[in-house]
């Protein structure tokens, strides 16, 4: 399952809601997707997981915590039918959870949100159910309930199935929830908060997830005499967060970790493989320019539970397993998934599990805040780099040339000269430029204005890596004896 499945539909990390500098670096670390929900079940996700909103205007959005986010209901849903279009034989499960309300009151309709849904549903052709209604039944019966174009809901006690034509493309897409105020989530979510395991579980930079001291890149630490070497590295945690939601005795008490007892409600038992985040993780993770797709990316968290799941002695069952930045391995978790030994009769011994290779996992992924904010930076240094380049050998020219044409006159006697530069941009408009220059060239030898153009020139020569054989050096090398001048018809003495 693709964690908090609509924060794919941010752009660059910034949520519609962060109104300063600081809440905008902040949610950098809302943002668990990349890419839309087409391109989340492309990459491997099966099940989405979408927390919907409903605003005063009886819009339906969505959000992260108290950020919303600004992508339409029907605009998600309709991205997930055209993929399971695309793919006809799988099945995809929306899990709802987290329903919100602008106006957190009950005046009006008391379940107005789960109307405002069920009627997208329902104009799309979406099978919108409740846990209790898909309690026990087999993967075959849900999948015949959720063929697209079929609508299913329950008016006094009678199931009707009627066919709007609101997708006839195949494939099947069915959403579920507790059908309660808040669209509670279907199943036991194993979120424990005095056991979350964040990226910086010690409140600093020490040990965090993406350092091999910390267990980043799957790697378990050495033992060290160092006190902090000592604590369990954020990568173990994990391990026993996860292998408790699935191991651990089945309890229905949402403060402990294990599978569910009463599964007519709590049809999924989840397995959050991934980063928590709480206010000081994200705040030592944004000083260090990352993110939460980077600190999954430089972890590699995914690629660990893939071969957790590989490996096939860590888990005793998995029914649901959510995980941030499905495009980074998520093809590769679903793969080891159907293949887990007794998964399916199509699997003999021998031929299934840890039997078989694992899959090819990779290393990076479609973006990351850090990679975005180097790029900005090596962008604008460039461009600033070449925009001082060309006025500096512009301003170069022209001084050389100024210098050159004073230092001619100066030969034949004058002194103060005036030149007149005349340039004419004919694009719209013509502008006449004059400038006028005059400057007294006695005792040039230290005048500082004649020093700056000899060095700039020279500074120049040693950046473009070759000097010009008309280039002044020195305004006192000019030797014009013997050349021809145009302006007197002689020649220089």
């Amino acid at each position: 399952m693709s964690h908090n499945s609509a924060t794919g539909y941010i752009s660059n990390g910034l949520l519609h809601g962060a109104s300063d500098l600081g809440s905008q670096a902040l949610s950098s670390y809302s943002k668990t997707q990349t890419g839309d929900v087409y391109e989340q079940l492309q990459d491997g996700a099966r099940a989405l997981d979408l927390r919907p909103k409903l605003l005063a205007n009886g819009t339906m959005i969505f959000h992260h915590g108290n950020l919303g986010i600004p992508i339409s209901f029907r605009r998600l849903v309709l991205d997930a039918i055209r993929w399971c279009n695309d793919n006809p034989s799988e099945l995809v499960i929306i899990l709802h959870s987290h329903l919100s309300y602008q106006n957190e009151t009950r005046d009006g309709p008391s379940y107005s949100g789960l109307y405002a849904m069920a009627d997208i549903y329902a104009d799309l052709g979406v099978t919108y159910l409740t846990c209790g209604d898909v309690y026990e039944l087999t993967v075959g019966e849900v999948m015949e309930m959720a063929t697209l174009g079929n609508k299913y809901y329950d008016d006094d006690n009678n199931n009707n199935n009627n066919n709007n034509g609101g997708s006839s493309g195949g494939g099947y897409l069915i959403a579920l929830d507790q059908g309660n105020y808040y669209a509670s989530f279907c199943g036991k979510s194993n979120w424990v908060k005095d056991r979350l395991v964040t990226c910086y579980p010690y409140g600093t930079a020490i040990n965090r997830c993406t350092t091999t001291a910390g267990g980043g890149r799957g790697r378990s630490r050495s033992s060290s005499s160092s006190s902090n070497q000592r604590r369990p590295t954020p990568i173990e945690l994990l391990r026993r967060y996860v292998t408790e939601s699935t191991n651990n005795e089945p309890t229905d008490d949402t403060k402990q970790l294990g599978p569910p007892i009463s599964t007519y409600f709590q049809t999924f038992n989840e397995i959050q493989a991934l980063w928590q985040i709480s206010t000081s993780s994200a705040v030592v993770g944004v000083s260090h320019l990352s993110s939460l797709l980077d600190d999954n990316r430089k972890s590699d968290v995914n690629a660990y539970m893939v071969n957790l799941v590989h490996d096939g002695n860590s888990f005793d069952t998995i029914s649901v397993i959510a995980i941030d930045n499905v495009a980074l391995n998520g093809n590769a978790l679903l793969s080891v998934i159907r293949t887990q030994c007794g998964q399916t009769l199509e699997l003999e011994d021998g031929e299934c599990g840890s039997y078989l290779s694992p899959p090819k996992m990779r290393k990076r992924h479609r973006s990351t805040m850090s990679y975005y904010v180097s790029l900005l930076l090596v962008t604008w240094a460039v461009v600033w780099a070449y925009m001082l380049l060309m006025v500096a050998r512009k301003s170069h020219k022209r001084n050389i040339a100024a210098a050159v044409s004073k230092k001619r006159a100066e030969k034949r006697g004058g002194i103060n000269v005036d030149v007149d530069v005349d340039v004419d941009v004919d694009v719209d408009v013509d502008v006449d430029v004059d400038i006028d220059v005059d400057v007294d060239y006695n005792n040039n030898d230290n005048d500082p204005v004649i020093m700056v153009i000899v060095w700039t020139q020279r500074v120049w020569n040693l950046l473009s890596g070759r000097r010009r054989k008309n280039n002044i050096s020195n305004i006192n090398d000019i030797n014009d004896e013997g050349r021809e001048d145009p302006l007197n018809g002689g020649v220089y003495t």
